[in-house]
Parts: structure tokens; sequence; C-alpha cells
């Protein structure tokens, strides 16, 4: 997660240049789709495999996705940040795909086991220690990345790692509390 938050910072395009993108994308301006794929399909592709695991169904993710943004583009909201518009479609699509592949194969594969959460958007390995999530204990991480990056549940996650569905609940409750916080305007930067 503190990758995505690295890559969501290093955006190629303002957030006015590409809700420009997305205007013309609602009237219809094919050639705005293609500007937009360009400037954002290395990012959503990253986050798509990630959670998926498969290339060619990560490559078809991803083509679903920016079909979707060209159907809905009327949806997007001007007052939110296109880059999480857009990552939340991708999101959403990668986790229903591995939904149906799950359901489809008729198995359950072990999550904890299938993910390596490190270098989501880059090969660089981050500093996580000096993050709103390097403040969380290890544990709070793990179901905070598992709910994020595969759809799961907290009832899927005690599942998954045999501990208790209301210490689930628990530590991802002060997990999310911490990172709140943390990400908080301090007072010197309200005064700047």
């Amino acid at each position: 997660m503190e990758q995505d938050i690295q890559a969501f910072s290093e955006f190629p395009l303002s957030n006015n240049a590409a809700s420009a993108l997305i205007g013309k994308i609602k009237d219809g301006d094919s050639s705005s789709l293609m500007a937009l794929y360009e400037e954002t399909n290395k990012l959503l592709y990253g986050l798509i495999a990630k959670i998926l695991g498969e290339k060619i169904a990560a490559e078809e993710t991803l083509l679903d996705s920016y079909t979707q943004i060209w159907r809905h583009a009327a949806s997007y909201d001007p007052g939110t940040s296109v880059l999480e518009w857009l990552a939340k479609i991708a999101r959403s699509n990668a986790i229903a795909r591995l939904l149906w592949n799950k359901k489809a194969k008729g198995e359950y594969e072990s999550i904890l086991t299938r993910f390596d959460f490190t270098g989501i958007f880059s090969n660089q390995q981050q500093d996580i220690d000096h993050s709103p999530l390097g403040t969380l204990e290890p544990y709070q991480r793990e179901i905070l990345e598992l709910t994020y990056f595969s759809g799961m549940n907290c009832e899927e996650i005690a599942s998954s790692t045999g501990k208790p569905l209301g210490e689930i609940r628990t530590q991802a409750r002060i997990g999310l509390s911490a990172i709140s916080e943390s990400l908080k305007p301090s007072a010197n930067d309200k005064t700047e």
C-alpha cells in the first residue's frame, strides 16, 4: 500500500489535465481515452497484475477497466482524484475477476501465500518505516493489505489465518485509525 501512495504521488498527469480528459471521454472523444490510457496504463496494470498474479488475466482486466472508464466517464465526480477513481475501477475489476476465477475453478487458494505485497508499482524497495504503514504492527499491516489487494472481508481473513474474528476486526480498526491519524495535517502544515 505504501507503493500505491508513492505511485499516486508520481501520477504523470495533473489532476486537472486528467479531469479534462475524462470530460472529453464523457463527450465521446476516443482520442482522449487513448491519451489517458497512455499516461495511466502502467500504473493500473501494476495494480491489477499484483492482485491477479497472471499476465493474461491482468491484460484482459486492464482492457475491461478502460472499457468501463469509456462507458462510465459520466459517473466521475470532479471533486475526487482521477487516479483514485481509475484505481478503484481497476481494483474492483481485478477483485471481481479473482473471485470469479475462484468460483469457476471450485477451489479456494490461500491468499496469504499468493501475494507478495512489495514493489507493486516499481522494483525499488520502499522504506516503509517512515510511512503511515510503518507505524502499524506487522499483523495489522497484513490484515489491511489482504483487505485491499484481495478484497477479503474480516470473516475470510479470520478463516485463512485461524485468528478469532473479533481480533481481526479490532486489529483492522486500530490499523485504519492509526493510518488516518498519521495522514492528518499537522499544525505546522496548516500554517504553511
